[in-house]
């Protein structure tokens, strides 16, 4: 006999007594029938209807969240309706801004450049000639714009280049402005195009494989042009709301970099104002280390400086006032480019010339030995 009052072998368990303080047995009421009250209340915030005095009769209901998913999915429901909506379709890029950047792009690849040309023949104490270098990027180059000289035997006188140069500037001003000027800079992205394969190629021409760099170069320009060119010829009408003119200001972050650089309006200065102080250089850029800084390390370099400087500013403020002018104030950039044009050049540039042709005779007094020709021994 096995029960709670007969123990086992080997254990003892007490005999269990009923105790006041165990819970009532209660048995459960049954289950209610299933009731049929129609579809299962769904996860989502149902509609509400409009509330308050000026909700008029019949109105279609509104939703608490009316990004809330509905039965159909993950398609969002609709405030006008009870039926889904269709997604809103993704935001495309518009086409004037993607003209703008190539335009930007483009051109800042030529002016670094050209740049890279500009202090080589003016300030050559800070950047001297490197020829293998100066020879892969001559495809690029616009002589007549950085002084003139050519460092390089296979430079030429780029004259294709100086006119691809200013191309794909107005290219850029068009694509900044648009408007009126989207059929402008649509001819200037094309012009720009072909002027970039016919660089490619005179390069690879004049310096054989030595211009590889430069060549392909001039590809990425010439493909980011016809970027442009793209962009500009599927951009909006000149009548409609998206060809507004734009209201910002032309090349103030390529201004900003210019007067930075304090190299770059120093041989713009020297190029305009002292072109005979610039040829001083180089020949002093060939000699000892002693004279190499003579004609940098002069009261002249600031004024070749200012004189530089005020050149980027009257261009800049040129920029701002080309139509259209809806909109737009040209109090201030008209303002800026006369005070420029008054104090800039015919101030500060006739003191930098007069300085800069004072240096050189100092120079040619001082140090004749640097100019005088080399007798080589017999």
């Amino acid at each position: 006999m096995n029960d709670d009052t007969t123990p086992r072998r080997g254990t003892y368990r007490p005999p269990r007594v009923a105790s006041n303080l165990d819970p009532p047995t209660v048995p459960l009421p049954p289950l209610p029938p299933p009731r049929d009250d129609g579809p299962p209340t769904l996860p989502f915030p149902a509609a509400l209807p409009p509330t308050g005095p000026a909700a008029p009769a019949g109105a279609q209901p509104r939703y608490a969240q009316p990004q809330a998913f509905s039965p159909a999915g993950s398609v969002p429901a609709g405030p006008a309706s009870l039926g889904p909506t269709p997604p809103a379709p993704a935001r495309a890029r518009q086409p004037a801004g993607a003209a703008r950047r190539a335009a930007a792009n483009a051109l800042a690849l030529l002016a670094v450049v050209n740049a890279v040309f500009l202090l080589a023949t003016q300030v050559p104490e800070l950047l001297p000639t490197w020829p293998p270098l100066f020879t892969q990027l001559t495809p690029l180059v616009a002589t007549p714009l950085t002084g003139g000289v050519a460092l390089v035997d296979a430079q030429g006188s780029g004259l294709v280049q100086t006119v691809w140069l200013l191309a794909v500037l107005v290219l850029y001003v068009a694509a900044r402005r648009q408007g009126p000027y989207r059929l402008v800079g649509l001819g200037a992205a094309v012009l720009s195009t072909v002027l970039a394969v016919v660089a490619a190629l005179l390069g690879l021409v004049s310096a054989d494989k030595d211009a590889a760099v430069g060549a392909a170069l001039a590809i990425i320009v010439g493909l980011l042009t016809g970027r442009a060119a793209n962009a500009l010829r599927t951009a909006a009408p000149p009548d409609s709301d998206r060809a507004a003119p734009r209201r910002d200001q032309i090349g103030t972050g390529f201004l900003l970099v210019y007067g930075a650089s304090l190299v770059l309006p120093l041989a713009v200065g020297r190029a305009l104002f002292a072109p005979e102080l610039a040829e001083i250089a180089r020949a002093l850029s060939d000699g000892p280390l002693e004279t190499r800084f003579l004609a940098l390390g002069h009261i002249t370099t600031l004024w070749l400086y200012l004189a530089g400087l005020s050149v980027g500013v009257v261009v800049w403020a040129a920029l701002q006032l080309l139509p259209p002018w809806a909109g737009r104030s040209l109090v201030r950039p008209a303002s800026v480019a006369l005070l420029v044009l008054a104090a800039g050049w015919v101030w500060i540039g006739s003191l930098a010339s007069s300085s800069g042709e004072q240096r050189v005779t100092e120079i040619r007094v001082e140090h004749p030995e640097v100019f005088l020709p080399v007798v080589p021994p017999s």
